[in-house]
């Protein structure tokens, strides 16, 4: 009943040990993923930041830049207004346009070239060799009419240049002054923020066109096309526009910056992943391979079983045959024993009484031996029989009282056994479960051994009680003889092994075998301990109501 328990247990055991490691194998690859995305998602939201952070910077950096321009354009104007009239009416003054044009670089280190024009457009002076671009003329005509002007990168032949301009009255007469400066500054502002993996341009979001990077205006960057590819623009991070130009600033994400990290850490997710399902594969093969064992073996366990239990049965069986036939021949051996036994008794007897007169001393002194020899060897084969019959005897467990029983059994042998002066102590309250006729038996064969051995004394006594050790009450029949030898101490419990000093006593040596039997049947120990004067046997019993063994 229990194999197959314990079988059904490690399968059961087995089965969910397998779902388990598929369990942890799933819920592994979702922290795994779930890990491996928000690795992702927090690298991209980190160069988001960067990127928010660089181009709100460089738009403030070249909106404050700009609007610093036109003020100081406004300031030139209007500090150097009388040389500027004066080359206005003067243009092929070459000294006053030297003058001025020293002046502007003084003052404008950045600028690439200055001119003045009418409100019209027309120019009265120019440093483009009297050329000026269709960006420049509409640029002008949306300033003559509006007062606004919102710089961009012009490709002119001689420079790449952004305007600054600024209205100026010369006389009553109004005109235009611009200075042309170098985009240089601008990709110093984008460089100066770029941070790595990130690349700042500078473009224009209605047309899409490049205008500066981080290398300076455009065409110092090396690509054929100056407008932004589609591509381009999916890499395009954060775009932010620059107050009062045509300009906007974006981050663009290096290629693969964010798909080369999540690639890399989806390669490395997958590589733990194969590892993870690697070592489950192997887990289970190995529970596999030990469940198959433990289910070899328990059919093994079980053929042995069956095998066992057949030779339980039939050694059984031989030995209870065994001991059927020893108890028939003991008992045979008693009974034709007897027979003889009780006619040399007999014919001895009436010898004796018949021919007292006529034998001697020392034949009358042989004959009550041999009929005292008999008489023992009656009592030997009564307690052979006694102590056979003891082992096989069913026990009726019951709850004794023990202190009961011994006063009843040591008042009658202080009757019967002439022991009248012998005192008798037996502690009260002392119970315990057992079978009351093989109890009555060992408290008999215990006292009769106590009482024996305390007639030596000067005031015989015998004692009756019980001491507690632990869990456990051992009782115990005392007597204040003259003690033993701790020698024979384990002899005396033998079959024909008499306690010592004993010659003189009438003993068969089957008693306290008989008592060792009644213990060990009641699964309990007994033992002697003995001094000068004091000499107890002391035993346990170690049974429940229901006659099964109790655990201490």
């Amino acid at each position: 009943m229990a194999e197959p328990l314990v079988s059904n247990i490690r399968t059961i055991l087995s089965k969910r040990s397998l779902w388990l490691a598929l369990a942890v194998s799933g819920l592994f690859t979702t922290v795994l993923v779930w890990s491996t995305v928000n690795s992702i998602h927090d690298f991209r939201d980190y160069h988001d930041i960067i990127a928010v952070e660089s181009t709100t910077s460089v738009a403030k950096n070249i909106h404050r830049y700009i609007e610093e321009r036109q003020r100081l354009v406004d300031l030139f104007s209007r500090l150097y207004r009388e040389e500027i009239t004066a080359l206005v009416a003067n243009p092929d003054d070459t000294d006053l346009h030297a003058d001025l044009d020293a002046k502007v670089k003084d003052f404008f280190p950045q600028s690439f070239a200055f001119t003045i024009v009418d409100q019209h457009g027309t120019p009265y002076f120019t440093d483009y060799d009297g050329i000026l671009s269709d960006l420049c003329e509409a640029d002008i005509r949306q300033f003559s009419l509006e007062g606004i002007h919102a710089p961009y990168i012009h490709p002119n032949v001689l420079q790449y240049h952004f305007d600054i301009m600024q209205s100026i009255d010369l006389g009553g007469i109004p005109a235009i002054f611009f200075v042309s400066f170098k985009p240089d500054v601008l990709g110093r502002f984008l460089k100066a923020s770029e941070s790595p993996g990130h690349r700042l341009i500078l473009f224009r979001p209605d047309s899409g066109l490049l205008e500066a990077t981080s290398l300076g205006a455009r065409n110092l960057t090396p690509r054929d096309n100056f407008h932004l590819t589609e591509e381009e623009k999916s890499r395009i991070l954060r775009q932010v526009p620059i107050d009062n130009t045509r300009w906007s600033v974006a981050d663009l994400e290096v290629p693969g910056l964010i798909s080369g990290y999540a690639d890399k850490h989806w390669q490395k997710a997958a590589a733990i992943l194969i590892i993870v399902l690697l070592i489950t594969l192997v887990l289970t093969w190995l529970l596999h391979r030990e469940h198959t064992a433990l289910e070899k073996r328990d059919r093994e366990l079980e053929t042995y079983k069956g095998k066992l239990e057949e030779l339980v049965v039939i050694r059984t069986i031989d030995l209870q045959r065994h001991i059927d036939e020893l108890e028939r021949h003991s008992h045979a051996f008693a009974h034709d024993l007897r027979t003889p036994l009780r006619a040399i008794v007999s014919f001895s007897q009436i010898v004796l009484e018949d021919s007292r007169s006529v034998l001697d001393s020392n034949s009358r002194e042989n004959l009550e031996r041999v009929i005292k020899a008999g008489g023992k060897m009656s009592v030997l084969l009564d307690n052979m029989s006694q102590l056979t019959s003891a082992s096989r005897s069913k026990q009726n467990i019951e709850a004794i009282d023990m202190s009961a029983l011994a006063r009843e059994v040591a008042e009658y042998l202080k009757v019967t056994n002439g022991n009248q002066d012998t005192a008798i102590h037996i502690q009260e309250g002392i119970h315990i479960f057992g079978d009351r006729t093989a109890m009555r038996e060992l408290l008999y064969q215990l006292f009769d051994n106590a009482f024996r051995f305390a007639l030596q004394a000067e005031k015989p006594a015998v004692s009756f009680g019980c001491k507690r050790r632990g869990n456990q009450n051992i009782c115990f029949v005392s007597d204040n003889g003259p003690g033993i030898d701790m020698a024979y101490a384990t002899r005396i419990f033998r079959p024909f092994e008499s306690l010592e000093p004993a010659a003189d006593l009438d003993n068969t040596g089957i008693g306290l075998a008989l008592v060792k039997q009644i213990v060990e049947r009641h699964h309990g120990k007994v033992w002697i301990e003995s001094k000068a004067g004091n000499t107890a046997l002391y035993f346990t019993t170690n049974l429940d109501a229901d006659g099964n063994p109790t655990r201490l």
